[in-house]
């Protein structure tokens, strides 16, 4: 499979025809198809249905689609991003790329950027965001220096250092009875009903959630919709759509508006409310808790003192009480 295979498959699924992609793109019908049975065979199973409408997505081509359109969006970014490089640039003292997960956000970092600002003032840095298969991955390449996440494994070449144990929590709308429930002890009823926004099954934080969920209730809720973006889980939590589950690290701003006390409810939960915070936030025994972690290679020939700049960062994080969300 090549770049160009997904840009034949996605135009063909944009027309809905082969015959129409073909004249677009400028190839003859039976090339086209031709390309497109050698992408079907390469993943062993069918992406499109011929009929006498044209061509339709099977199940899986509807998968496959969501990817292929980030592939071919992230090639023109790529291709954008070389276009702007300017060639014969003098060379400059070397800059500290530090990668984070993208859903942790900049607010999430400030105290890693405090602490270049204050102990390392003369290192530039660039901040690279990005799921952790794609951090662990640039770091292993000697392309960016140190990362922020989650799910550290054994990789060659690689180490890491645990900055924290972080909770998992449960976000409600404001006007969510769960209070109520908590107190007459229909709570497991209520919580099943509800709709919950997920992270969807690709993402390896769902697999935590889901057993989660059956440690607390039994079975998954009977609604569950995915959605595959941060903001836009916390947005529904707080428009009043339903229940959604994150580690705390990922609402660390609501968590530092002030040193919120938790109010003890019935059943092991607890729960901070404040006026400021757009969405109730229950903490429960029974969730689990992830470490966070921060990844740097083994070796690299650099200017920079990585060896120092790791130990500070993972100090700022061990011992900065602005994180008391999370489990030390």
């Amino acid at each position: 499979m090549d770049w160009m295979d997904i840009h034949y498959f996605v135009t063909v699924v944009r027309e809905q025809s082969i015959s129409k992609a073909s004249r677009i793109l400028h190839i003859s019908q039976p090339t086209l198809t031709a390309r497109l049975k050698k992408l079907e065979a390469e993943f062993n199973t069918p992406l499109l249905e011929r009929n006498w409408k044209g061509v339709e997505l099977t199940m899986q081509g509807h998968q496959f689609l969501l990817y292929a359109v980030q592939v071919l969006d992230e090639f023109k970014e790529m291709s954008e991003k070389l276009h702007e490089l300017i060639p014969d640039t003098p060379a400059q003292a070397e800059k500290l790329k530090l990668g984070v997960l993208r859903p942790l956000g900049p607010y999430f970092i400030s105290p890693a950027l405090q602490l270049l600002k204050q102990d390392y003032p003369d290192i530039k840095y660039d901040v690279i965001t990005g799921l952790t298969g794609y951090l662990m991955e640039l770091i292993s390449v000697r392309k960016i220096h140190l990362g922020i996440m989650p799910y550290f494994k054994p990789f060659p070449g690689l180490s890491s250092v645990t900055l924290f144990q972080e909770e998992i929590v449960l976000l409600a709308p404001k006007k969510d009875p769960l209070r109520t429930e908590l107190a007459t002890g229909r709570w497991k009823s209520h919580l099943l009903s509800r709709p919950f926004y997920l992270y969807g099954s690709k993402f390896p934080f769902r697999k935590i959630i889901d057993c989660a969920l059956h440690d607390l209730l039994g079975q998954l809720p009977d609604v569950i919709h995915e959605v595959n973006d941060t903001n836009t889980l916390v947005n529904l939590a707080s428009t009043g759509f339903g229940y959604t589950i994150l580690p705390a690290s990922y609402i660390y701003d609501a968590f530092d508006l002030q040193k919120l006390a938790r109010e003890p409810l019935g059943h092991g939960f607890s729960v901070i409310d404040h006026k400021n915070i757009p969405y109730t936030i229950f903490f429960l025994p029974s969730f689990p808790t992830r470490a966070l972690y921060l990844v740097y290679p083994d070796n690299w020939d650099s200017e920079l003192p990585l060896r120092q700049i790791v130990q500070d960062i993972a100090s700022v994080y061990q011992t900065n009480e602005a994180l008391h969300f999370a489990k030390i």
